[in-house]
C-alpha cells in the first residue's frame, strides 16, 4: 500500500475498472439491465475509492456496494420489482451505515449472508432448475475461486504484492468481474423456461 500517494494500491484500483465490462456485454436493454448496470458502476466507484483512499467510509461503501450487486434479484424479487430504485437506495445506505460499525470478518459474513439470500431467491424462483445452467455454475465457481483467492490474499498467504502488477486483490477483481459477467448473461439472456 502507497500511503503518500494519490491511490493507495494502484492495481487494485485500476482492476475495479473491470466491473464494467459486464455492462457493455449485455445485449438486452431494459429497466431492470439499467438497474443492474448502475449497481456495477456503483461497485465500480466505491471500489476505486476504496483502493485509493483506505478511508473507513471507502471500505464501508465497497462491502455495501458488494452487498447490493449480490442481493440484487432478491430485492427485484420481495419488493416485484416495484420502487426499485428507492429499495436499492436505503439498502446501500443502510450497508454503508451496518459495514461502518463493523470489522472485517463480519462483514465478510454479512457478505456471506446476502449470498444466501440470494441462493434462496434462486430457489424460490426457479426451483432447483437453475442448477443446469452453465453460465450459473461458470458464475459460481468463479467466484469461489475468486472468494479463495481474496483470504489467501487477505490473510499474506499468496498474492499478497500489492505494489507490483500482479496481486490477489486484483485477481479478485477480475475473477468477480467475470462472474458478475456470466451471473448477468444467466439473468438476462439465458432460456429459463427448461
Amino acid at each position: 500500500m502507497q500511503v503518500d500517494s494519490w491511490i493507495s494500491q494502484p492495481i487494485a484500483f485500476w482492476s475495479s475498472l473491470a466491473y464494467l465490462v459486464p455492462i457493455f456485454l449485455i445485449k438486452q436493454k431494459t429497466e431492470l439491465t439499467r438497474a443492474w448496470s448502475i449497481c456495477l458502476i456503483a461497485l465500480t466507484i466505491s471500489s476505486m475509492f476504496c483502493h485509493a483512499s483506505f478511508i473507513k467510509l471507502s471500505v464501508a461503501m465497497d462491502f455495501a456496494s458488494i452487498g447490493i450487486i449480490m442481493g440484487f434479484f432478491s430485492i427485484v424479487h420481495f419488493t416485484k420489482g416495484k420502487n426499485l430504485y428507492p429499495a436499492l437506495a436505503i439498502l446501500f445506505l443502510l450497508q454503508i451505515l451496518v459495514n461502518f460499525s463493523l470489522g472485517k470478518w463480519p462483514k465478510i459474513a454479512l457478505s456471506i449472508l446476502i449470498f444466501l439470500l440470494a441462493f434462496y431467491e434462486m430457489i424460490l424462483t426457479y426451483g432447483f432448475s437453475f442448477l443446469k445452467s452453465k453460465n450459473l455454475l461458470r458464475s459460481m465457481l468463479i467466484l469461489s475461486l475468486s472468494f479463495l483467492i481474496f483470504l489467501l490474499d487477505d490473510q499474506r498467504i499468496f498474492f499478497c504484492d500489492h505494489s507490483g502488477w500482479f496481486a490477489g486483490h486484483t485477481l479478485w477483481h477480475l475473477g468477480t468481474a467475470a462472474s458478475a459477467y456470466f451471473y448477468s448473461k444467466w439473468r438476462f439472456m439465458d432460456d429459463k423456461s427448461a
